[in-house]
């Protein structure tokens, strides 16, 4: 009803591994849209956490969309046995126009920053304990979480982490920012990202931290 109540001719589609991915693409094509399908990981992360089952599976789900749009010339030439309508588009970073301030002088305070969605996948209840170590070691020391926490589970989930930060004494230390449409402001006030991710399709906040001249702590990626 939205599709063809607001005349849109294409959606773009970046919910990769979405079980009803199939239901989508119908209910989109049937409205007599188009559907380009975002595949914002290496289709080889996929196979680690899922099986050959995958492979086929994806191959059917081609057939019903119109384009889709991969991140590296490997998935683009996977992309292409199944769909001819496919293109690399590449997550660029222009690291020339980025500051790179904090790759010369860090804080004493240690300003910690965790970027990302609170989702299983990240393993949020894993960055209190983590910077709470640090806070005991460097009093001054902050953290900033910075994600989204606006679905249900989501929302258990910060009650958890609320009770962690409370239980181990550096709640006063951590500031809640939410979903930010601008990180850059995070990223110049921080000294340190700390990554929880259990696993990573394209790990975008390496990147920009990279970009912005920050170390990175990071349990060991899948």
């Amino acid at each position: 009803k939205c599709i063809r109540a607001n005349s849109i001719d294409a959606v773009y589609y970046a919910f990769t591994v979405s079980s009803v991915r199939l239901l989508d693409f119908l209910s989109i094509r049937s409205a007599g849209a188009y559907v380009m399908y975002h595949f914002h990981q290496c289709f080889t992360m996929s196979l680690q956490h899922q099986s050959m089952n995958f492979f086929f599976d994806f191959a059917y789900l081609l057939r019903f969309v119109d384009t889709v749009i991969g991140l590296s010339r490997v998935d683009e030439r996977f992309f292409r046995l199944c769909q001819t309508r496919a293109y690399y588009f590449p997550n660029k970073c222009f690291f020339e126009e980025l500051p790179r301030a904090h790759a010369e002088s860090v804080s004493s305070r240690m300003n910690c920053l965790w970027c990302a969605r609170i989702a299983l996948q990240k393993q949020p209840l894993e960055i209190i304990p983590i910077f709470a170590k640090i806070h005991a070691v460097i009093p001054d020391a902050t953290l900033t979480i910075l994600g989204d926490s606006t679905a249900l589970a989501a929302k258990d989930t910060k009650e958890q982490m609320l009770r962690q930060a409370q239980s181990l004494g550096c709640a006063n230390a951590i500031e809640w920012a939410g979903f930010q449409t601008d990180v850059l402001p995070y990223y110049k006030q921080a000294d340190l990202l700390i990554s929880t991710a259990k696993w990573e399709g394209f790990p975008l906040t390496h990147i920009e931290a990279y970009a912005y001249g920050l170390p990175i702590v990071s349990i060991s990626l899948q």
